[in-house]
């Protein structure tokens, strides 16, 4: 037994040296740190015969989501449409093709902060295609002076190639509408920014 192991031990670097490698190695060697890291983590997992602790379940989630995670749209990073204004805010609506929120379309709103010279993130709000005819957020939710309500339309549809027809944002009687944007919405950039008065 312990000659096969060293035998083992010293074939693998020569093996190595050859440039021959399996399959999974050129596929982690090839991949981006975050994507390596998350194949070694998804092997470990497919090859374990042992029981995992909570906390080494809870370690091997985090290794799997690395690599799959996508940062979401930011006021101040992503946001181009609009510069900020006092009494004005956008709503971001970011379509189920765009990227997704807990596997919905979703919305982020962004306020002026104090002095107007940058935005503060609102949480990311989904609003889901199971929401007919629109999703309502409230003034908790946020943070705004009336609630809001989110009409997906075609932010729904999976397809590429599909625009945004009948999703619209409703505000207080301002209405936005995606498709055509009737002068509310900049261009579409990762989803689409409209602009409304905050009273």
């Amino acid at each position: 037994m312990r000659k096969h192991i060293n035998n083992h031990i010293l074939a693998r670097p020569f093996h190595a040296s050859l440039g021959i490698f399996s399959r999974s190695e050129i596929l982690e060697h090839s991949l981006p740190q975050s994507t390596s890291l998350h194949l070694r983590a998804s092997q470990a997992v497919k090859s374990s015969k042992m029981h995992l602790s909570p906390l080494a379940k809870v370690v091997f989630a985090g290794l799997l989501g690395a690599g799959s995670s996508t940062a979401l749209f930011s006021c101040n990073s992503d946001q181009h449409a609009f510069p900020p204004m006092k009494g004005m805010f956008v709503v971001h609506y970011t379509s189920i093709r765009d990227s997704h929120y807990k596997g919905q379309p979703w919305v982020r709103v962004c306020k002026p902060n104090a002095d107007a010279s940058g935005w503060i993130d609102v949480p990311a709000l989904s609003t889901p295609c199971s929401n007919d005819p629109a999703t309502i957020l409230s003034t908790g939710q946020t943070g705004l002076h009336h609630n809001l309500g989110v009409t997906n339309g075609e932010g729904c549809d999976g397809h590429p190639g599909h625009g945004l027809n009948g999703a619209s944002i409703a505000y207080n009687n301002q209405v936005a509408v995606l498709e055509g944007s009737n002068g509310r919405c900049g261009k579409r950039d990762k989803g689409v920014s409209c602009r409304f008065t905050l009273d």
